[in-house]
Formats: C-alpha cells, structure tokens, sequence
C-alpha cells in the first residue's frame, strides 16, 4: 500500500509523520509505577516523551530491567518484570504470574513476536541469579482473556534448547537480545554464556540449538560475578556487545566495566571479530558498573556514561563524570570521545548529575534517553546519528506533580524510574542487490529491481526509496506492498552509467548513505547500416553493397524479407531475379549483440529486345 509521509515544521524542530508508521516501541515501563509515553512524539504534538497516565496505572514494580511491546499502531499489549505479565488493560494476565524471572535482572524479559503471526508473541524471561533456573520463554495470546492477552495454557515457561553437554544451571547467564533475521521473517535471539555468545534461531515452530560463537577470553576463578550485565544489538543488525563487571579481589575499588564487541550475521547467526574491551584501560574510573551503553541509531556510535579521566584537559577538576561515546569505524582501535560531563564534585543548583545516568536506550523518536536513579528528570542525548550534538535536560518528567526532597528526588519510591530500561528488538531493512543487464543496445528499455525487505517498526524502517538513472533522471518509489521493487527506463544516447539505489529512514528523511546499492550498465550504440536500391532487367542478377562501419566486430547479414538467412559479407549477389524482391540487411556487432536493419528493394524491369538494323530479313 503506498503511503505519503507529512513534513511539519515546528518553530524548534522538524518531525517526519508518516500515516503508516509502525509503533512497537510507543510504550515504556519501567522502574517503580513508572514509564514514558511516546505516542504525542509519534503523532508530532510533543518533542520529548511524557509521563504515562493512560490506562489509569501504570503496572510494573521494578528495580532493573523489564519488557514492554505495543501493537504496530502504538496500542499498549503487554509488559513483564520478569516474573508476571501485565495484559493490555495493564492488569496481571490469568495466566501471567509464576515466570522464573526477577525484577534485579538488568534484561527481565524481551517480547517477541512469533514469526508469521499478527497475535502471538514469545516471552523470553533469562534467569536471576545465575544458577536458580535457564533461560525459558512462554507464548502469549493478545486474542485470549477478552482481548487482554493471556499465556497460552500448556505453553508457559518452557526451557530454551541447549547444546548437548551444557548445564542447564551453571551455564547460563542473565541477559538476552533480540534481533530480526536476515531473511526478514524470522528472529534471532543471543545471549553472553561465559566467554561465547550463544545465538538461537527463532521461527514460528519455536527455538532451535544454539550456535556457539566464542570470543577467545577465559574469565577463570579471579574475578567476580563476571556473569553480570547485559547484551544487545547494533538496530543495523551488524554488531552485538555484551557488558560485564570485573572485579579480581572482590572490592569495590577494583570492580570495573568490561564489554565484548563483535561484528554479527543476521544471515547465518554467527558472531566474529570480537574484541573484549576494558574501559579503565580507556580512562574510566574503576567502581563503575556495566549499566550504560548504546548504539546510534545509524549503527555507528556507541554511547557509555562513566566517571573518567579529564580527556580535555581543560576542566578545572582531575576526573570528570558524563557521557561518552565510541566510534564503531575505529573498531577494534576504540577511543573515547566525550559528549557531556559535569564535575565530580559539583553540587550546587542546577547539577545535572549526568554520573548517576544509567540505561541509556534507543527511542522511536531517534534520540538516546536516560536518567539518574530516583531522580524525576531525563536527559536526551540530541542527535546521536551525529555524533551527539548535545545533552538536553527535561527536568520534572517522572510524576510531576509530586514534591521534591531536595536535588530534583522524590519523597518516596513510588512512580520512580529506579535504574532499567526496557530492551527491544532490533529492527532493521535490507536492501538486496541491484538485480538488471550490465549491457544494453541503444534504444532498447533497461530493466532493474531490487528486493527490499522493510522492518514492520522500529527506527530503521524506510519512508521511501530513490533510483537515480545517472544521466539526470530519478524515480522516488513508497510503495513497499511488494518485496520487489521494478522499474523499467529508457537512456536517450549510449554509454556507461550508473543507476543507484538510496533508501531514506521514515524517522527523520534522511538517506542511509552506508546502503546505498550501485549496478553499473553500458548503453551501447546501434551500428550504422545502409544499401542502395537496384533496378535490373527481368532475369538478370543483382550485386547489392552494404555500407556498414570499418570494425571487424561488425559484420553485414542478409536475409529475405520475412527474416530467412541468405548470405554474411558486405557485398551480396541475388542471383537470376524474375520478379521485384526486398531484402532485409542487418548490421551486427558481435560483441555487443546489438544490430541494425534496412530493407533493400531490387526492381525488375520488363526490358524490350532490340534488332540490329544491318540484319535483313530472307522473307519479302
């Protein structure tokens, strides 16, 4: 179905409204009875996300993390701790409670949608502690308890499949990602075990054995509680990290932030390049713990929050505290670039405590957004595809009108952000290659299409595409009914051109530079044939002369009028001719295929017998 995208311009910023955008990610829940609402940012009334008071409550009691979903048009579906489900009037589902989770897991659960489904999800919930149970999931029916959704009797916790050997216990850890398939139907879902990532190919029939993808680090018995963190991956579907804490003697003075970096085929599953990276050995302070970190939206940033090391040199205090940021095409050589920073030590009014930051999450807006602890503010970093242009602080998000103790806290635990975010999966197009003939004759139509598989939501979905012909002529096409995108054009003179394919994100109107797909033709020219028409008498023969180029690569055919083979060279006798006849002369370059006709006509005369007049008849 073709749709059409709305620019509006603000007097502070431009929003690309789209009436087909897809909205999974409309609803957040989190922390203690507390949430955001991006449904004003989607619909282009409002520039940041508002405090969530549809519904009448709001259903989580959290510490960490949570899993929350909406139906592709923004409707709130469900969310979880970990340990119940909250059906869609945010009410435990009947069949919801009892999950093996908990609301200290950093991931307490992930929803999934079942492949080739328009109503059935999977709940993946990952155990907490490491050791009290595996990783299970559980199927969810949004039909079921009067539209509310509830688990899908006989489908509730059911343990994921392992590899043969693997303890279901010891060897599993505490947090899981999602990301969509290369195929564009199907899912993968990924989780850190020790020192491998272990990928689990999710279709509509369930879970398969994990594929093992280890990244060559042996944590062994020095240090501490390495199975903390969390796991997630680049909205591209190309990179995957995994954070960890390290802590060798068990004091916090020697605890730290570690994080595994790799690159990732959404294809075949496997991870490879993978680097570990210690932060401290990048000029993070030791004590913190593996609570931020964030890819661009664009896939090309990764974003951290931290206590660090003055970078700049020319901030007044030794150590500084902010936000931070990577830059993936420096990978595995990564530098840290600061973004925003207050001093360690700086408690007057107006402190951001940007130190206390955690959870930092990709929005459906494209912007990164955290908060500190019990704080009721947020902070949005602006621009991230960018680099991070900026820090915006939106003080008072969290239940406004509640009153403060002093440095923006509330007076009591509840309506609370804690420190969790909800994870998602990540959502990606996919542009094949430009499918077409590298060679074509002049005058003839080029052919091209290309397959594009577009996300069902999320910020890399596609408002439209452009084809650029390379001679000054583009085709915008939005409509993405079909998988197949075909387009036929003509080139008014030969030569060499190259057709592009660039897609455009719905989220902003931007290009996606990096997915740019380029074919390469050739319009070849026509050869030049011409031949002289002929009269001759009744039984004579003609020789006819064809005029074609000097190339040896092109040579002159002849042919009856109706198209039979007579005769290959330039010069052509008809042989004895009683009756006017026609003949078609092609001009072929064999190299390139391409040929040119011309008819030629020989016409017969009905020539008279002349006497010679010195001959006299013997007859008087």
């Amino acid at each position: 179905m073709k749709y059409k995208c709305i620019y509006i311009l603000l007097s502070f910023w431009m929003l690309s409204l789209c009436v087909h955008a897809q909205r999974e990610a409309t609803w957040w829940y989190f922390g203690h009875y507390s949430g955001l609402d991006f449904t004003d940012v989607l619909n282009g009334t409002s520039k940041y996300p508002k405090f969530p008071t549809e519904g009448g409550t709001r259903p989580l009691f959290t510490r960490q993390g949570s899993a929350s979903i909406a139906d592709k048009d923004g409707n709130f579906l469900f969310a979880s701790d970990g340990t119940t489900v909250f059906g869609r009037d945010r009410k435990p589902m009947p069949n919801g409670t009892g999950l093996p989770g908990n609301e200290m897991n950093m991931q307490a659960g992930l929803a999934i949608p079942v492949p080739e489904s328009d109503n059935l999800y999977y709940l993946v919930v990952p155990p907490y502690p490491k050791g009290s149970n595996t990783i299970t999931y559980s199927v969810i029916d949004m039909t079921l308890n009067g539209g509310k959704g509830d688990i899908v009797s006989g489908k509730k916790n059911i343990a994921l499949p392992l590899i043969p050997g693997m303890d279901p216990l010891y060897d599993i850890n505490v947090n899981i990602a999602a990301v969509e398939h290369g195929d564009g139907v199907n899912y993968w879902l990924a989780s850190r075990i020790n020192n491998a990532i272990y990928t689990w190919l999710i279709t509509k029939d369930g879970f398969s054995t994990p594929i093992q993808s280890p990244f060559g680090y042996d944590f062994g018995a020095v240090e501490v509680n390495h199975e903390n963190g969390f796991t997630n991956f680049s909205p591209n579907g190309k990179w995957i990290f995994a954070t960890y804490s390290w802590n060798i003697t068990g004091d916090d003075s020697t605890r730290g932030k570690k994080f595994f970096l790799g690159k990732f085929n959404s294809e075949t599953g496997i991870v490879s390049e993978g680097k570990e990276i210690r932060e401290d050995q990048l000029g993070v302070l030791a004590g913190g713990y593996p609570l931020t970190l964030e890819f661009s939206p664009n896939s090309k940033y990764l974003y951290s929050t931290g206590t660090f090391k003055n970078p700049l040199g020319n901030i007044p205090s030794t150590n500084v505290t902010g936000i931070y940021r990577y830059e993936l095409a420096d990978f595995p050589n990564l530098t840290m670039i600061p973004v925003a920073w207050d001093q360690v030590t700086a408690l007057e009014p107006g402190y951001k405590r940007l130190s206390f930051i955690s959870r930092l999450r990709i929005a459906p807006d494209g912007k990164l957004y955290g908060f500190a602890g019990n704080l009721r503010d947020l902070w949005a970093v602006e621009n991230p595809n960018q680099g991070g242009t900026s820090v915006t602080h939106i003080s008072r998000t969290f239940f406004p009108t509640q009153p403060e103790t002093g440095q923006g806290e509330f007076s009591d635990s509840f309506n609370t952000p804690i420190v969790g975010l909800p994870f998602f999966i990540a959502s990606f197009f996919k542009l094949h290659p430009i499918v077409g003939t590298d060679a074509i004759c002049f005058g003839s139509n080029a052919n091209f299409s290309i397959e594009i598989k577009q996300p069902s939501s999320g910020i890399y979905r596609l408002s439209h595409i452009v084809w650029d012909f390379g001679d000054g002529v583009t085709i915008s096409d939005n409509d993405f009914s079909n998988l197949v995108h075909s387009v036929s054009h003509k080139y008014m003179s030969p030569g060499k051109y190259t057709v592009t394919v660039t897609p455009y994100f719905e989220l902003d109107g931007q290009p996606a530079t990096e997915d740019v797909r380029v074919f390469e033709i050739t319009v070849n020219p026509m050869p030049t044939v011409s031949a002289d028409n002929q009269n001759i008498c009744i039984g004579s023969s003609a020789t006819l002369h064809a005029d074609i180029e000097s190339d040896p690569n092109i040579v002159a055919r002849w042919h009856t009028q109706d198209g039979t083979f007579l005769f290959e060279g330039v010069d052509f006798n008809t042989g004895e001719l009683n009756a006017t006849t026609t003949y078609r002369l092609d001009a072929l370059n064999n190299v390139t295929g391409c040929w040119a006709s011309t008819y030629v006509t020989v016409t017969i005369n009905p020539c008279l017998l002349q006497v010679n007049p010195h001959i006299r008849s013997r007859y008087k």
